[in-house]
């Protein structure tokens, strides 16, 4: 009898040595699993901010193509001194007048000031503009808004007049916000940012 309890005893170890292994292999391929999950997370972020990063790189080449090809057309202007036929990048700027004149003055003035401020290039900064137009809810290309700014549009469509004063207004009005902050900041008690 007692030969069966021990046996009974044993056999039930055995079953529990078993029983722990198998728990002990289903963990192991349980951490397993979530490596390989917390790898592939990492790859699969790493390969986002490449991906942006090719983006923006696409995006920059793009506009150095558009300063090369200005540049050359600047200089085949410059080498061809042919009066009757100009490139379309060396026309000559139209004068505007009343509130285009105006609106025109608010821009370049905008313009050259941001641009100093992000140390951007030209071809980049009517990008730029064109890109904050869009977030703005309206679409009008770089190179229109180049054509308006080199003033090479005799009569602007009324579209672009529209789009370049929304822009113009929201500039304005970011300035004037940076403007109050610092105001408010200077003109309060002092205190110390955290």
């Amino acid at each position: 009898m007692s030969f069966i309890r021990s046996s009974s005893a044993t056999m039930n170890s055995i079953k529990h040595i078993n029983f722990v292994n198998d728990i002990r292999r289903v963990e192991n391929r349980i951490t397993a699993e979530l490596s390989a999950i917390k790898r592939s997370r990492r790859n699969s972020s790493a390969n986002t901010e490449l991906l942006q990063k090719i983006n923006d790189l696409d995006r920059n080449i793009s506009l150095m193509g558009y300063e090369v090809r200005d540049i050359k057309n600047d200089v085949g202007s410059r080498d061809s001194n042919s009066g009757s036929r100009q490139s379309k990048s060396n026309r000559i700027p139209q004068d505007y007048s009343g509130d285009i004149q105006t609106l025109w003055q608010d821009f370049d003035r905008l313009f050259k000031e941001k641009r100093r401020l992000e140390k951007r290039t030209e071809s980049s900064m009517y990008s730029k503009i064109s890109e904050e137009i869009r977030e703005l809810g309206q679409r009008l290309g770089d190179a229109t808004i180049r054509k308006f700014h080199k003033r090479l549009t005799r009569n602007p469509t009324d579209e672009t007049i529209e789009f370049i004063r929304l822009w113009v207004d929201n500039e304005r009005e970011l300035d004037t916000e940076v403007e109050e902050e610092e105001n408010s900041d200077n003109a309060g008690p002092s205190r110390t940012r955290e």
